[in-house]
């Protein structure tokens, strides 16, 4: 058994001995797919990775950007509802104007 021991486990995980790299190569958009599903499936691939200063992303002309490089973050304020939830409506209202300012700094 190569890791028999969750202890011994424990011990190699807290020293970084090893570590996993995950290779995702993206092809452009088809031509036949839209760009909304083009744009939701590449959403949903990369939804689950949460440590951004472990991801780099490499194009083709040699560039590297790493995930801390790319990361915007902005606070907001968001109401609760009687219920003591938080106000779906606002939040979405909120993200929506968010993405206008992103792509408004593209242009």
């Amino acid at each position: 058994m190569l890791f028999g021991d969750t202890e011994e486990l424990d011990n190699i995980r807290g020293e970084e001995l090893v570590s996993a790299k995950l290779l995702l190569k993206i092809r452009k958009r088809p031509s036949d797919m839209a760009e909304d599903d083009y744009n939701r499936a590449m959403s949903a691939m990369t939804r689950q990775i949460t440590n951004d200063s472990g991801i780099a992303i490499k194009t083709r002309q040699g560039g590297t950007y790493t995930g801390e490089a790319v990361k915007d973050v902005k606070e907001v304020e968001v109401e609760l509802t009687e219920n003591g939830r938080l106000n779906e409506q606002q939040l979405k209202q909120l993200m929506e104007q968010y993405l206008q300012e992103l792509e408004n700094r593209q242009s």
